[in-house]
C-alpha cells in the first residue's frame, strides 16, 4: 500500500515540528502541536483501517471493497497533508528553508492524492456507487 509512506511523511514532519518547539511555552505552539498530532492520530487510524479492510490479502474484490480502501486512502492523505501543514505552522518560514528537509515532505504530502485518484476523481467515483450508478460509466479524463 503506497499510503505506509505517506506515514512516514507524517512522522518525519511531526518530529520536525517537535525539535522546533523545544523550549517554546506559548499556547499558540502548544495549540498547533496539538493539531499536528491529531491530524498525525488521523491519518494512522485510517490507514490502519485501509489495512484491516485488505485482511492480509484474504478479500473478495469488489466495488464495494475499492470504495472503502479508496475513501480511506484519501482521509489518510489529506490528514498527512495537514500534519505536514501544521508542522510548517510550527516551524514558521524557516519550515521553507531546504535544510529543514519539511518544504520537501509538504511537498511530497500533497502528491500524494494524485495516486491512484485525485480527491474530486474519488468523490465521483463514490457517489456514482452511492447513487447506484456504475463508477466506470463516467467522462473519460481530459
Amino acid at each position: 500500500l503506497i499510503s505506509a509512506a505517506y506515514g512516514g511523511i507524517a512522522d518525519a514532519a511531526v518530529e520536525i515540528g517537535r525539535q522546533s518547539a523545544v523550549g517554546k511555552r506559548d499556547d499558540l505552539t502548544a495549540t498547533l502541536l496539538g493539531e499536528m498530532t491529531n491530524e498525525r492520530t488521523t491519518a494512522a487510524l485510517a490507514f490502519e483501517s485501509m489495512v484491516a479492510l485488505a485482511n492480509d490479502f484474504d478479500f473478495e474484490p469488489s466495488v464495494a471493497a475499492t470504495t472503502e480502501v479508496l475513501i480511506r486512502k484519501l482521509l489518510a492523505t489529506q490528514a498527512v497533508i495537514r500534519t505536514t501543514t501544521k508542522a510548517l505552522e510550527v516551524v514558521g518560514g524557516r519550515g521553507y528553508l531546504r535544510a529543514r528537509g519539511l518544504e520537501r515532505l509538504v511537498r511530497d504530502a500533497v502528491a500524494g492524492q494524485f495516486h491512484p485518484l485525485t480527491p474530486a476523481r474519488q468523490h465521483l467515483f463514490t457517489g456514482r456507487i452511492e447513487m447506484g450508478l456504475n463508477p466506470d460509466d463516467v467522462a473519460p479524463r481530459s
